[in-house]
């Protein structure tokens, strides 16, 4: 079974057991889904805007690699 597949059945049953009572903590199981889904979302953007924040000219690079790495 495909991993969306059964997070989409584990939220499901979730959701079913928030109106069923039982001794599971469902609504702390779903808060961490979700507060996951979100820190996800927030990491995949900040990724995907990462700038570089070092750049070195080729030459310079070929130069420092010509004297320190023989």
């Amino acid at each position: 079974m495909p991993m969306f597949i059964a997070a989409i059945v584990w939220v499901g049953a979730g959701i079913l057991g928030v109106f069923m009572p039982s001794n599971v903590g469902d609504i702390a199981h779903l808060s961490g889904i979700g507060v996951g889904f979100l820190i996800g979302l927030l990491l995949k953007e900040w990724r995907t805007t990462k700038k570089e924040l070092i750049r070195f000219p080729e030459a310079y690079m070929r130069v420092w690699e010509n004297e320190h790495m023989r």
